[in-house]
């Protein structure tokens, strides 16, 4: 958000000497889940459930620090990438697990890239004629999540507890048996590594980013091709699921996300042999997560 910082003109801090600055924060658990003010406590919160997302939750409090100490008499907002799922219907929210100790441990589907989902949906419904929607968006990027609108609210997300679970993803598994981390008892180091930072579509295809992968796909280089058609099966998977959840009535398909709306050969593939999708509207969504947290805090 610093760099968004710099397109405020003069007359906007004339005319506000005190600036509101939003930063987006991946994992706040089960209870920080509303655009909120950032205080001490706020921070401590955000703290608590960094190893849940260690990608994201230490990097997003560094920024909020220096930007605290560089912005001193500004005002600063937090906006949770769970938010938009904090209400997804109980069937869909809870783990087949003790109940009494899901809710205790606070255990449950939190889902992510919800700011991302949200805009999305925002997007669709102001070029839409009909306002009340029944959607499946696509965020497809170096992290990659699937979610189930149904009149205009998420009913079923890709991602869990952690941005860990649902879809492959660049350098992250995905869904994946839990039995080899639990009986195995892999240090955590080993299963960051195995799981989270060298797995993924980065781990079959060797290639140190996404592009180098497409290019490796059209040139037909085997490890390439291998990590599109298995990256590409897992998301039609979750279509097809969601397909059915929404009872076949879904208004588009939405692709967002630097991947989803950025590489027309992948949704390309993805669309390939869905025959049921033949009379979907197909839509593309450039991502603009700053409107939206801009949006939620303006709202405050």
């Amino acid at each position: 958000m610093l760099n968004n910082i710099r397109n405020i003109s003069d007359a906007d801090i004339r005319a506000d000497s005190t600036l509101k600055i939003v930063h987006r924060v991946v994992h706040g658990g089960p209870t920080l889940r509303d655009p909120i003010k950032i205080n001490r406590d706020v921070i401590k919160e955000i703290r608590r459930w960094n190893k849940y997302a260690p990608l994201h939750n230490p990097y997003n409090l560094h920024g909020i620090t220096l930007s605290q100490a560089f912005f001193k008499t500004d005002r600063h907002y937090a906006v949770f990438d769970t938010g938009f799922f904090k209400h997804l219907p109980d069937v869909a929210k809870f783990y087949p697990v003790s109940m009494s100790a899901a809710q205790k441990k606070g255990y449950m589907r939190l889902g992510f890239h919800g700011i991302s989902h949200e805009y999305a949906l925002l997007s669709v419904q102001k070029k839409s004629r009909k306002k009340v929607l029944n959607l499946i968006i696509i965020h497809l990027g170096g992290g990659c999540s699937i979610t189930a609108v149904q009149k205009n609210k998420p009913i079923d997300t890709s991602m869990g507890f952690t941005p860990y679970e649902g879809t492959m993803m660049w350098s992250r598994t995905g869904d994946i048996d839990a039995g080899p981390l639990i009986l195995s008892h892999i240090k955590h180091k080993e299963w960051r590594k195995i799981f989270i930072d060298e797995a993924g579509v980065k781990a079959v295809s060797q290639k140190s980013n996404f592009l180098e992968v497409l290019e490796g796909y059209k040139k037909k280089h085997k490890k390439s091709q291998f990590a599109v058609h298995m990256f590409v099966y897992r998301i039609q998977k979750y279509i097809g699921a969601y397909y059915a959840v929404l009872g076949g009535h879904v208004d588009a398909l939405v692709f967002t996300g630097q991947i989803g709306a950025g590489f027309a050969l992948t949704r390309t593939l993805i669309l390939k042999k869905m025959t049921f999708l033949k009379r979907t509207n197909i839509i593309v969504v450039n991502p603009d997560e700053e409107y939206m947290m801009a949006h939620h805090v303006h709202a405050l």
